[in-house]
């Protein structure tokens, strides 16, 4: 009979290197009731727990232990700012993976005790100096970079009242080795801004595309 490609085992783990805020594995595991041992080397956050469950199936998402992170959808509203029309809240910063500066979601790491929904009121605050209302938070932790490492992020939507006093001069508490300009994006025009910003030399997260694109595709559907 052939295989069951879905039947996957982890069968152990070495820890390659373990640094302040990543530690670099090499997982072991069985597939499809196969013998042969494989190996995948793996990043994970030192911040997440990762239970070894030896003989265990597990899905190759690797959605083991508790979120590690928030991505936040913030759209804010101002009568001065085209008539009140939604514009998102991304930021440009540089990220030294990729040597470089990045269009983006503000997001964040969890602190202990911290749901989803703080997190990213306190990030969005913390980066943009915006302060806004949570409208809805993804249902489950998602993945990106899924190929690489195990880290997990909950998407959280918030709205931001532009003309309320507490952001009309909205002041950013960035830590010391943060450099991040914040910029506010007309929701119809973030494909254009998009192209523009590459066009430039940035480098664009693919999340803030992804949007830019779906929106695109729902209003060319119309």
């Amino acid at each position: 009979t052939a295989k069951n490609a879905h039947v996957t085992v982890v069968t152990g783990e070495q820890v390659l290197f373990s640094g302040v805020w990543l530690r670099l594995k090499r997982v072991f595991y069985t597939v499809g009731g196969d013998s042969a041992q494989h190996s995948w080397e793996t990043l994970e956050r030192t911040t997440k727990g990762y239970p070894l469950r030896p003989a265990t199936s597990f899905s190759l998402s690797l959605s083991q232990g508790e979120v590690d992170a928030v991505e936040v959808v913030a759209l804010l509203r101002r009568r001065s700012l085209g008539g009140g029309a939604p514009h998102l809240i991304l930021n440009k910063q540089f990220r030294v993976p990729v040597g470089g500066t990045v269009l983006e979601l503000p997001a964040g790491l969890l602190d202990a005790g911290e749901t989803a929904e703080e997190a990213a009121v306190r990030e969005l605050k913390e980066e943009t100096g915006y302060t806004g209302t949570v409208v809805g938070c993804s249902a489950m932790p998602v993945y990106f970079g899924y190929a690489v490492s195990n880290t997990s992020s909950r998407i959280v939507f918030v709205e931001v009242d532009g003309d309320s006093p507490a952001n009309v001069s909205p002041q950013q508490c960035l830590e010391e080795n943060e450099d991040i300009t914040v910029e506010l994006v007309p929701l119809t025009d973030l494909l254009q801004y998009i192209d523009v910003w590459h066009k430039a030399g940035g480098t664009v997260d693919g999340k803030v595309f992804l949007l830019a694109a779906g929106m695109t595709l729902v209003l060319d559907t119309k």
